[in-house]
């Protein structure tokens, strides 16, 4: 971070210079001019020499190739332009010096420029006479296009950059600095470091300098060559810093390696010495089976000295039998990479004696990991396996009763270790063999501490008889099981056993235990049930103490299973459990309450705001965390029902009715709100059944109609179709859509009415099209539960376009944002797509789509919800809102309509914004079907936009 800020004070520092000092008053000379270019010529030459030498130090640093060819060739072009400086030889050349100097000073710089930039693409194969071959060919051209080409004026008052020639180096030094800054090695790189500085002060310089320069020796000029100085000292140091660096690294090897050897030495003394005084036999092989050293007890077992056994193989010592079952075992230990133990018999060289050795031959490895040969260590255990095989003998006469038990059987001695065992003991404990005996009582007992166990059995040696308890025992891979134990004092040989046995409970008690959990609590969630809640509120209830209790409901979670899939609303599910657990630390107050709601219990409420309070808390979790499914990110909202016990109900069953009503008043709301209990809601529920009824009644007497709002071009107000709207002529007057549709659709009444708008609409097109009247489209909005509810929605609109002789392309299709997102909406609007419909999406805006789910929508227009319209262009978000929505439907080559138009303002900017078409009170509401016939005719004129 400090190095970072060095370059920005160094980009600060020039550009404040520049500022201050651009209108100072300066008057150069040759001289000045000669000498600082005659520093900078042995800077470079200096850097060059340098660079080489660095490169030739450690030749994969390909950079210092690139440095030192580069400045050794700009040492050379700036020599050449400080001899043309002097003029003394200007009349060797076609170009007078005015026009010389800048050129030759263009050269230079355009020259490290590029190879500076070149640099940046190092190669670790590039060979170096390559690069000293275009070192010497370009400055050789150089020198001979400047002394036979005639070169133009290099300044240009009447032009913003006085010198615009100087902005091609200027490129190549930001392409470099850009590459090796990105490249980001300036970290940690001193030299990349010192590099980036001096392709700042290089670009920074060419740029606002000497671009601006007016005149030879100006001000702007003059700095411009001393910043170069500048530049080439800061290379310079880069260089001289690396090399020292490398000179250090080089001497700490050294003394590294200086000390390996010492430790090397000591390393192999001590080993030799720890060969020599092993008892058992100790040999090394390389991997052909060719000794490589052997220990003095090996020596008696072949019977000659180490000298005579290095070199030799065992094909030179033994039968040939016997060195190939040695020379396979050497293969087996070496092959699968691992020691490996044999026992044989073998016989000294001199016939004193024959033994039975247990070898263990372990693969040896080089540096590198590469198997280098076998190590073998013979140790001697005939007599160990005489005294095993008499002790065998006299366990095995009373080990087969206990072993072939068909029960858990162990024996314990008067200190609590296991001395025998059944080998249903083992299988039950996951122990095997001789692990076994090891064993104390401790060691597997889970529930008691070491003290304790160590206390009831010194209790039971005592004086206890026999006991049974039920306990858990800890397997030896560290699991538990549950154990019903008996245990008997018995005595053998005047010494006191504890004989006991068990039986394995644990599928018993755990199926009690999940039956128990299953009863209380919920599966996905792993929170308490209904029914579990339902017990908390009958407590709570009981004690008479106020309290609230707060229904909430995932909003949409139905369109998440059917566009995603259920695992999806699986997901949504558990991360919300997870949210509630995170807000409410006492989990026994929560609870997945059905399907999609849960609920959440607040103990003794000192305010009615309390339940909003929680609310809020989980809502900021909602919002600022999105989930993440089949590669889109969801965000959450839901619904919550309020109610205080006891104001607004005395018993948990009209509680929970309550709670109901008030959920579903936040539905009706418009979801992710919150509503507390309200005695109207109740009246609501049933005024909602009653106008059910009446629907159902005016579906008898045809009480509903059709009306058409028209929809205009943006660009030249001509209209382009109509919008068909439904309206209920009822007994007690015309009412408004709002206040039906949503009991139509949640009574499914709406398949009927569906039906019936889309074959008046199918009627109205035909009718238009016999009357020679240009109406563009007629747009229909389909529901959700329309979709959702008819199987055979498409086959219904082919049959009502064949039974009217309408033409689909007469007709448009509008869903909702919200609709859309289903894979299986997704499916009929491609049918309906097929068939020639033009289709809309509406309310845009106020889904959940995605640009990259939007892109495989089968769909022509999107239409701006009103809500974003009614406050452009005085609300800010709203207009940026629009604007988005706007360009979003251009790249994807979407016409946009918007809807809910009232003045000119809005037209204006929807019309400024690249808005097709618009639709409103600005023009007209929607009209009655004769109306709608009447505007018709007045528009003779082409429905195209």
């Amino acid at each position: 971070m400090k190095k970072e800020i060095s370059f920005i004070v160094a980009i600060a520092l020039l550009s404040i210079l520049y500022i201050y000092s651009r209108d100072s008053q300066w008057v150069g000379s040759t001289e000045l001019h000669t000498m600082m270019e005659l520093v900078a010529t042995i800077l470079a030459l200096m850097i060059g020499v340098l660079g080489l030498i660095r490169f030739y130090a450690k030749s994969d640093e390909t950079i210092f190739l690139f440095i030192g060819a580069g400045f050794l060739g700009t040492g050379f072009l700036d020599g050449y332009h400080t001899v043309v400086t002097s003029s003394y030889f200007a009349e060797l050349y076609p170009s007078p010096p005015e026009n010389l100097i800048p050129w030759s000073w263009i050269a230079s710089r355009l020259y490290l420029s590029i190879f500076l930039f070149w640099a940046y693409f190092e190669s670790k194969d590039i060979k170096a006479e390559y690069v000293y071959r275009i070192t010497l060919l370009t400055t050789t051209s150089s020198f001979l296009f400047f002394a036979f080409v005639p070169l133009p004026q290099a300044y240009y008052p009447e032009l913003f950059f006085h010198r615009p020639e100087e902005l091609l180096p200027a490129l190549f030094f930001g392409l470099a600095l850009h590459g090796f800054y990105k490249k980001g090695e300036w970290k940690e790189n001193s030299f990349h470091y010192w590099l980036v500085l001096s392709l700042i002060v290089n670009f920074l310089s060419q740029t606002i300098f000497m671009s601006f320069s007016e005149h030879l020796f100006d001000y702007n000029f003059d700095m411009a060559h001393l910043l170069k100085k500048v530049s080439y000292i800061t290379v310079l140091i880069g260089v001289f810093v690396s090399m020292l660096k490398t000179f250090q690294r080089e001497e700490e090897m050294s003394k590294i390696s200086k000390k390996q050897k010492e430790k090397l030495a000591i390393s192999e003394n001590l080993k030799r010495h720890i060969l020599v005084t092993i008892p058992d036999m100790v040999w090394l092989k390389d991997i052909d089976g060719v000794y490589i050293s052997c220990n003095p007890e090996f020596e008696k077992f072949f019977g000659a000295k180490e000298e005579d056994i290095v070199g030799k193989t065992d094909y030179d010592f033994v039968d040939r039998e016997l060195a190939d079952f040695f020379r396979e075992h050497d293969k087996n230990a070496m092959n699968n990479d691992r020691p490996t133990i044999n026992e044989e018999w073998v016989t000294y060289a001199d016939h004193s004696k024959t033994v039975l050795l247990e070898t263990t031959k372990t693969p040896l490895k080089d540096a590198y990991g590469n198997t280098i040969g076998v190590l073998g260590i013979g140790h001697d255990i005939t007599k160990n396996k005489e005294l095993i095989n008499e002790l065998n003998e006299e366990r095995n006469r009373y080990l087969t009763i206990i072993r072939n038990s068909s029960d858990a059987i162990f024996l314990v001695d008067e200190n609590g270790f296991v001395v025998e065992y059944s080998q249903k003991f083992e299988e039950s404990l996951g122990y095997s063999g001789d692990e076994v005996l090891n064993l104390h009582v401790s060691d597997f007992e889970a529930i008691h501490t070491k003290e304790m166990v160590k206390q009831n059995i010194k209790n039971m040696m005592e004086g206890t008889q026999h006991m049974s308890f039920e306990t858990v025992y800890r397997k030896k891979d560290g699991s538990q099981i549950n154990v019903f134990v008996r245990v008997v004092k018995i005595v053998i040989s005047g010494k006191p056993y504890g004989y006991s046995s068990f039986n394995d409970i644990t599928e018993f008690i755990e199926i009690q235990q999940k039956l128990a959990w299953h009863q209380n609590y919920d599966s996905l969630t792993n929170l308490p049930n209904k029914k579990m809640f339902k017990e908390q509120l009958y407590k709570l209830a009981k004690q008479n103490r106020k309290f609230a209790v707060i229904l909430l409901d995932i909003d949409y979670l139905k369109n998440i299973n059917e566009s995603f899939g259920h695992r999806a609303g699986d997901i949504v599910l558990k991360t919300f459990a997870s949210w509630l657990t995170e807000t409410i630390s006492d989990i026994e107050n929560l609870s997945r309450y059905q399907g999609n709601s849960f609920g959440i219990i607040l103990n003794e409420i000192e305010n009615d705001l309390e339940p909003v309070n929680t609310i809020e808390n989980l809502k900021n979790l909602s919002d600022n965390q999105k989930i993440r499914i089949a590669q889109h990110s969801v965000n959450i909202t839901f619904s919550s029902g309020i109610i205080i016990f006891p104001n607004d109900a005395t018993d948990v069953d009209t509680l929970l009715q309550n709670l109901d009503a008030a959920l579903y008043s936040a539905k009706e709301a418009g979801r992710n709100t919150y509503a507390y209990y309200k005695h109207e809601l109740t009246d609501r529920a049933i005024e909602q059944v009653l106008m059910t009824n009446r629907l159902r009644d005016a579906i008898k007497k045809e009480q509903f109609r059709l009306y058409y709002q028209p929809q205009y071009c943006a660009k030249d107000d001509k209209l382009v179709g109509f919008e068909a709207l439904i309206r209920w002529y009822s007994d007690k007057g015309i009412i408004p859509p709002f206040k039906f549709i949503p009991i139509l659709e949640s009574s499914n009444l709406i398949i009927d009415v569906g039906e019936w708008i889309i074959k008046t609409a199918f009627e109205k097109a035909v009718q238009w099209n016999r009357n020679g009247l240009e109406f563009g489209v007629l747009s229909i909005n389909l529901s959700m539960v329309q979709l959702k509810s008819s199987n055979h929605l498409v086959e219904t609109v082919e049959k009502l376009l064949a039974e009217t002789s309408c033409k689909a392309e007469w007709i448009g299709i509008e869903v909702t944002e919200s609709m859309a997102i289903d894979i299986e909406t997704v499916q009929i609007l491609n049918r309906f797509k097929e068939l020639g419909f033009t289709i809309s999406l509406d309310d845009f805006g106020t889904g959940y789509s995605s640009l990259s789910y939007l892109k495989k929508l089968p769909i022509h227009k999107l239409k701006i919800d009103k809500s974003f319209v009614d406050e452009i262009p005085k609300n800010e978000d709203d207009s940026i809102l629009a604007k988005t929505i706007i360009s979003m439907a251009k790249s994807l080559k979407l016409q946009v309509i918007a809807e809910g138009v009232e003045n000119i303002e809005q037209k204006e900017f929807l019309l400024q914004n690249g808005c097709s078409e618009i639709q409103g009170y600005l023009y007209s509401k929607p009209l009655p079907e004769t109306d709608a016939d009447k505007l018709l005719k007045r528009n003779s004129t082409s429905l195209l936009c």
